[in-house]
């Protein structure tokens, strides 16, 4: 039998199909190609191979048709997302307006910016009253801008209020940890360091989620990656950039993120009191506030 003759085995529309059945030909060394005929592709196998080539296919179909593969779950998207970004969008606003204005003839800066000295000595607020703070329009502008966006897409994984609480937890736990590495005269104000917390929730908790049902190592290390390539590109420029503030952020709210991750295993999230975790959030945030103007 002349082994140059090649017979159609199987013909779809899609490349893939014939790639599928091509890999079963394959492992058992039948000869084998595939062709494209106008429109639609064709597997075609060596004559002398075809009954046996056939009856493996057959056996393959039968064997998968019930066998859908693994797919990533659609990420609980939580319908309040946007009012956690309006919130905090009015939130840096209104402190805006008010330290620039001294509003109530305070001094808003120098009651609420991170004072590393003064932190680690036990003024806590101020890890939480520096993130609110800007030293000018152009640094509001890009932190309500970022924080807005990697806000709104916590608020889609994890709810808006569980979101927030875990940005200003992350946040204020890096402001400290940064205030402790730091020299007792470094100052630092602004919300880049919950903007790059927010990051880092989001990116670690997508993360978890595809490498769980998904083994392509590109799919399931691109949320991480894309937040790392995000922190390395925003992060780090800047003159007056506090760069150990921002990788701060970015590693507690990564570990949020992975908390997060623990805690879906454990609880549904659908009971848990968006409502109550925002009006703590912002409760934090107003009385960290008081006692620096008090």
């Amino acid at each position: 039998m002349d082994n140059d003759v090649y017979v159609e085995l199987f013909r779809s529309v899609r490349h893939s199909d014939c790639a599928e059945r091509a890999l079963v030909l394959k492992a058992l060394d039948i000869p084998h190609f595939v062709d494209r005929v106008e429109q639609v592709f064709v597997l075609m196998v060596q004559v002398e191979y075809q009954w046996q080539a056939a009856a493996e296919i057959r056996s393959y179909s039968e064997e998968n048709r019930d066998w859908h593969p693994p797919s990533i779950p659609e990420p609980m998207v939580k319908h309040l997302a946007w009012p956690g970004v309006a919130i905090y969008v009015l939130v840096l606003l209104i402190v805006g307006y008010a330290a620039g204005a001294d509003f109530g003839g305070y001094n808003w800066y120098q009651s609420g910016r991170l004072n590393a000295g003064l932190v680690v000595s036990g003024e806590w607020w101020r890890a939480i009253t520096a993130l609110t703070l800007h030293a000018d329009v152009g640094h509001l502008v890009s932190n309500l801008g970022f924080g807005a966006l990697f806000g709104y897409f916590a608020g889609q994984l994890l709810g808006a209020g569980f979101a927030w609480f875990g940005v200003l937890m992350a946040a204020s736990l890096a402001n400290g940890l940064n205030a402790w590495v730091q020299p007792d005269d470094h100052l630092s104000v602004g919300a880049s360091t919950a903007v790059f917390a927010a990051l880092g929730m989001v990116s670690a908790a997508a993360w978890i989620r595809r490498r769980k049902f998904d083994h392509r190592w590109a799919y399931r290390s691109a949320p991480l990656l894309g937040g790392v390539l995000l922190l390395a590109y925003t992060g780090f420029s800047g003159e007056r950039t506090d760069v150990g503030a921002h990788l701060a952020g970015f590693f507690m709210g990564m570990l949020a993120g992975f908390a997060y991750t623990r805690i879906e295993q454990s609880v549904d999230l659908k009971t848990i009191n968006q409502r109550l975790f925002g009006n703590v959030s912002i409760g934090l945030v107003v009385l960290a506030w008081l006692v620096a103007l008090g």
